[in-house]
């Protein structure tokens, strides 16, 4: 009798586009010279848009300035902007050149952060947002003592670095601006010819349990995960697409617009609380005709307890809202019929795009977690702590391999080797299983598993059940140490806008409701702490940032 294994695959059922970049863009403004294809949404009311054809155009003149200066194929050039049109710009400009693109954000006040990735990384060219009272800017002077009118420096501290580029001005400096860049070049210029096997960026990957490595993509990566994209969504070329991931995240880089110039709306800067964040988002996806968007679970909740409390909801919805980036549970079902026709969980990462999507139309129907089928070209495998594959309905460890899959991460030979085998299957440290009928289902990540008195516990299981409470927007189960039982468990709850919640509340939800909600995608496990946040702290990609999460449950408990 043959064995029902956790192994499951697609082919491939598509003509690859073996292309780069530049060859993408131009054929854009050749086909879609006119066409508004991306636009960029301001916290003041302010909306900038660029063509196709203006995008090329933008990006060539960006290409030959750079080039002139002697960035070219290999070099690093690092951004530090809002996710706005220079960033946009700035990013498919630097790929034409040849060089390699790599998007960062400043977080510590002094630079520290900034300055190890400038250094570790050998970038050879940074352009630069000088920031709100120039407090970026100011952070870089710590480790670039010295910034020339024509954009050179010199930073012993970071030997690679030979330029530096303003998107705006600054006060009393002479400084190499942004807007020097575009200018015409020439009839005679022609961008580089380049390899679509050759790097293109670095994605650095969230960093939410630990410190971000770098995954270098190709342009050959770049056509395959736009087509993947197309796949999970379900979008046509007439379509409007809301999404609020940052451009320098694999969620809202322009893979979209390189496939088949779809029409992008996004946000600039984020706001202060969810409360303004889904109204600005609602007000968008109406105002811009938006039919398809990617949202983080947490967006799609918030605006799901938002609608209930309009007087006039609209009578259109979107086609489709793409969620995934942390396991998705039923709560975010609850936008099928209010806010959209499907939500789509789909199951990815920075080092190899997006692996599994499960498009869901009925909420009754979704097995939470689940994360449906492998897109095409993609194999999942799921094996126990020997690395033999198990059979279906087991839980273990998902592994996963593809052809747009990394080859290594960016000067970590160590770290590559932990994830990467010799055929190529990359260990995802996930957990979860493979159903009877072939759909993935993730648990949460195996670094994430609590141990507590010799049992293991899976926090997305205990954050699935606190969701269920009407008042709770979001929950992070993280563990603390405890010299009794090794590791203690708190439930980090976030209300709903307007809500109040104690841990009190908390608890009686516990005792009322444990045993009718406990099944198999639940958990009778009780966090022995609860905390109540306003939010959460935030990684540069949307995702809560667990350490520093960690760090103030710590710094409360020390307080008590």
């Amino acid at each position: 009798m043959e064995r029902n294994l956790s192994y499951i695959h697609r082919p491939v059922d598509f003509q690859y586009h073996y292309e780069t970049v530049p060859e993408r863009l131009h054929g854009m403004a050749e086909r879609h010279g006119d066409k508004e294809v991306y636009v960029f949404l301001h916290p003041d009311g302010r909306r900038e848009s660029i063509t196709a054809e203006e995008l090329y155009k933008k990006s060539r003149q960006l290409a030959h300035s750079l080039l002139s200066l002697g960035i070219g194929k290999g070099d690093i050039v690092a951004t530090c902007l809002y996710n706005d049109l220079d960033l946009l710009i700035c990013t498919l400009g630097v790929i034409c050149t040849g060089a390699i693109i790599l998007n960062v954000l400043i977080k510590n006040e002094d630079g520290s952060d900034l300055h190890s990735k400038l250094k570790d990384l050998d970038v050879k060219c940074l352009i630069l947002e000088p920031g709100d009272d120039h407090k970026q800017l100011k952070a870089c002077m710590n480790f670039i003592p010295k910034i020339d009118a024509d954009g050179s420096v010199q930073s012993p501290k970071v030997p690679a670095l030979k330029w530096l580029i303003s998107t705006s001005t600054v006060n009393e400096m002479q400084m190499f601006q942004l807007r020097d860049c575009f200018k015409e070049p020439g009839d005679s210029f022609q961008l580089p010819k380049l390899d679509p096997e050759a790097t293109m960026l670095l994605f650095p990957t969230s960093g939410s349990t630990g410190e971000s490595k770098f995954v270098p993509h190709s342009h050959h990566d770049a056509m395959l995960i736009g087509h993947h994209l197309k796949e999970s969504i379900g979008y046509d070329t007439a379509d409007v697409m809301y999404c609020e991931r940052r451009i320098a995240w694999i969620g809202g880089f322009p893979f979209m617009f390189l496939h088949d110039a779809l029409k992008v709306v996004t946000k600039t800067k984020p706001f202060s609380t969810l409360r303004e964040h889904c109204e600005f988002t609602y007000k968008v996806i109406q105002k811009e005709g938006c039919t398809v968007a990617g949202l983080l679970p947490s967006t799609v909740i918030g605006l799901v307890d938002m609608i209930k409390d309009l007087p006039e909801k609209t009578s259109s919805m979107l086609k489709n809202i793409h969620t995934g980036g942390l396991p998705v549970d039923s709560a975010c079902m609850n936008a099928i019929g209010i806010l959209t026709e499907t939500v789509t969980n789909v199951y990815g990462s920075s080092e190899g795009g997006f692996f599994a999507a499960n498009p869901v139309k009925r909420k009754e129907n979704y097995l939470n977690y689940c994360s449906g089928k492998p897109l095409a070209g993609f194999e999942l495998k799921v094996v126990n702590d020997e690395g033999f594959v198990v059979e279906r309905e087991k839980i273990g460890l998902i592994f996963v391999r593809s052809p747009c899959l990394f080859r290594y991460y960016y000067k970590n030979e160590t770290k590559t080797k932990e994830v990467l085998s010799s055929s190529h299957w990359m260990n995802t440290d996930d957990v979860g299983y493979i159903t009877n009928d072939g759909q993935l289902v993730v648990s949460g990540r195996k670094s994430d598993i609590i141990l507590q008195s010799g049992k293991y516990m899976f926090p997305s299981k205990i954050e699935a059940f606190i969701k269920n409470h009407p008042d709770v927007l979001d929950v992070l189960v993280i563990s603390v140490p405890d010299a009794a039982k090794f590791e203690l468990v708190c439930a980090c709850v976030i209300p709903l806008p307007g809500k109040t919640l104690t841990p009190d509340d908390i608890e009686r939800f516990y005792a009322e409701h444990i045993l009718a909600f406990a099944n198999e995608a639940f958990s009778r496990d009780k966090p022995e702490i609860i905390m109540i946040f306003k939010s959460f702290p935030p990684l540069y990609t949307g995702k809560p940032d667990k350490r520093a999460l960690k760090e103030e449950v710590l710094r409360r408990l020390q307080k008590k």
